[in-house]
């Protein structure tokens, strides 16, 4: 701030030199030509105007004076002057104050610009925030979408494998039945085997009039009173033989199946 006042002050002294400077110039014209008249005295003193015109003009372009441009014609700048605002060569006490309020309202001016620049960057900061925030909730979900998409698919996989791995143990469980169904079944095909064996040969032992006692030691601990005593009833014993066979035949087709 105290720069700036500094620098208006110089340049108001300057400009108020340069001021004076061409009022005494012009005088000094005016009495010359007054003094000698002459083609000789008319140049020297339009050459002295010229110079003095380009001078104020580039004084007043660079204190920002209403002018377009450096490369403008003697008319134009000639122009420029003339039709220059009256207070633009005016620099007294009244100028200073305009000049102080005019540096006071730049000042207020770029307060309100940097306060308004602060409150920006702090908008701007927080929606960053946010973004960064919002970004990494995303990433969040991706991944948790990710990880969920994998146990779903992991789940169902194994969901699809299971049936298989039931069916086979159920099929190794009902070999191993059926298995074991079968030689149950053949010990007692073999059984009755023998079992019939031992029967044929006592109803060829009763048929030619012999005891039973010394054949078939097992199968006479299993006869019955009636056959110890000699009342056999060999048709009820073969039908019963054949439905034991028939049933058990039966059976290991349908195991088989």
């Amino acid at each position: 701030m105290d720069d700036s006042s500094t620098k208006s002050e110089s340049s108001l002294a300057r400009i108020q030199l340069l001021e004076h400077e061409r009022v005494e110039f012009c005088k000094d014209i005016e009495q010359l030509c007054m003094q000698q008249a002459g083609p000789s005295c008319l140049l020297v003193a339009t050459r002295l105007h010229f110079q003095k015109a380009e001078h104020f003009y580039e004084i007043g372009h660079q204190t920002s004076v209403d002018i377009d441009g450096e490369d403008n014609g003697w008319d134009d700048k000639c122009a420029c002057l003339l039709d220059s605002p009256a207070d633009t060569g005016s620099f007294n006490g009244q100028s200073e104050d305009s000049t102080a309020q005019y540096i006071r309202a730049l000042q207020e001016q770029w307060d309100t610009l940097s306060s308004s620049a602060d409150i920006l960057l702090n908008k701007l900061q927080l929606g960053l925030d946010i973004d960064n925030q919002l970004n990494r909730q995303v990433s969040n979900l991706a991944r948790e979408r990710i990880i969920s998409a994998k146990l779903i698919q992991s789940g169902i996989s194994r969901l699809h494998e299971y049936p298989s791995h039931q069916r086979f143990h159920i099929l190794d469980q009902l070999n191993e039945g059926k298995s074991y169904l079968k030689s149950i079944i053949a010990v007692l095909q073999e059984r009755f085997g023998t079992l019939n064996l031992c029967r044929d040969e006592i109803f060829l032992l009763f048929s030619d009039g012999e005891p039973a006692g010394n054949y078939c030691g097992d199968e006479k601990q299993i006869t019955d009173p009636q056959e110890e005593e000699g009342h056999f009833p060999e048709r009820n014993v073969y039908a019963a033989r054949q439905q034991k066979l028939d049933e058990l035949q039966l059976f290991d087709g349908n195991l088989n199946l």
